[in-house]
């Protein structure tokens, strides 16, 4: 799997993980990149067991949150006016569409998964999620003209009380007859950018009529999970780990900017894509051949080498979501997965790929 992706090597690992009960580490995979010597790895004597599957959790009034909703609960109260953690999608619908079965595809939906009955709350210094039986659900009409949609929409955010549930908004914006905006707009306490695919995708069914099926496990379940003996003993092997990678003191990334740092931090950016030309990315694909690597992995080296060289460091963090979605019974699971992991790296001028690889 010379070059291959890291991603899909995670989603192998959990299916693995799903259907023969065996671990198999990420890190493996790419070291056994055939079928061949993979199944050997599987087959071998003292193979690790893969870790013990989540069961619903006992019924109770309130549940403890995960750690990922901890970190950003604790962000939102730091801020509570911003929709920094605001996760909006925008859908445009062509066609007849009849208001009513919209509406009851929503609640069917809210129905379905717990996720979206969750309100948060402190319980002394704890913080605690709650899932509510049922939760009205509005679904307001707009008539407006597409153009102003977006200065619409702009002057009318603002934040969830993250007491209330569903802590998810919609928002129907009527152009003409047949063509309609459907914004949405969830907290990121509980879901991600897979979890909004499941939303819009089952939405759909619900809408053309389909009965959405019943989930055996919500994301309380992995929350009470998490705090199990054996999960928190993993947490403790995971945790010495990064401690050691980032003992000593830490670099600050001094960039030479046109303007000075604000005081407070400030989201406002812009995104700039570009693409490399066929015979680039010709040789980008031999080179990680030549040197067993990823795509990704020369992606975040090309990108510190180019920290390094406006700031003159030499010991760079960077930070790289990932999915969270390591175990096989969250795979589809909607909620709160991702993570953000600091990546450090120390791009020294007498290094080059092969020295380093």
């Amino acid at each position: 799997m010379a070059g291959g992706h890291s991603l899909k090597a995670m989603m192998m690992s959990a299916k693995v993980q799903e259907v023969l009960q065996k671990e198999v580490p990420i890190q493996v995979i790419f070291e056994k990149p055939t079928i061949r010597s993979l199944a050997a790895y599987i087959d071998q004597d003292g193979q690790e067991e893969a870790g013990h599957p989540i069961l619903p959790a006992e019924q109770a009034d309130e549940y403890p949150v995960s750690p990922a909703q901890r970190r950003l609960y604790i962000l939102q109260t730091l801020e509570p006016d911003s929709t920094n953690y605001h996760i909006p999608i925008v859908l445009t619908l062509e066609g007849t569409l009849e208001y009513q079965r919209l509406k009851s595809a929503f609640n069917q939906l809210i129905q379905t998964h717990e996720i979206l009955r969750t309100s948060f709350h402190m319980n002394g210094e704890d913080i605690v999620q709650r899932v509510h039986e049922w939760t009205e659900f509005d679904l307001p009409v707009h008539h407006i003209k597409e153009e102003e949609a977006e200065a619409f929409l702009t002057e009318r955010q603002s934040p969830f009380d993250l007491t209330a549930a569903p802590l998810l908004r919609a928002q129907l914006l009527k152009v003409s007859e047949h063509r309609h905006l459907l914004v949405l707009e969830a907290h990121h306490l509980i879901t991600d950018g897979s979890s909004m695919k499941t939303f819009i995708q089952d939405l759909a069914k619900a809408y053309d009529g389909e009965a959405l099926a019943e989930r055996a496990l919500h994301y309380k379940d992995y929350a009470v999970w998490q705090l199990s003996e054996e999960e928190t003993e993993k947490q403790k092997e995971h945790e010495a780990y990064w401690l050691k990678q980032f003992e000593g003191d830490l670099p600050v990334l001094e960039l030479p900017t046109d303007y000075p740092r604000p005081a407070e931090r400030d989201f406002t950016g812009e995104r700039f894509m570009f693409g490399c030309d066929q015979a680039t990315t010709q040789r980008i694909h031999e080179l990680l051949q030549k040197t067993d690597t990823t795509m990704y992995m020369f992606l975040l080296s090309a990108f510190q080498v180019l920290l390094a060289s406006y700031s003159g460091q030499e010991d760079i963090i960077v930070g790289s979501p990932v999915a969270g979605r390591t175990h096989p019974d969250i795979q589809d699971m909607p909620g709160m997965f991702i993570n953000t992991i600091a990546m450090r790296g120390k791009p020294e001028q007498n290094q080059n790929i092969f020295t380093a690889a």
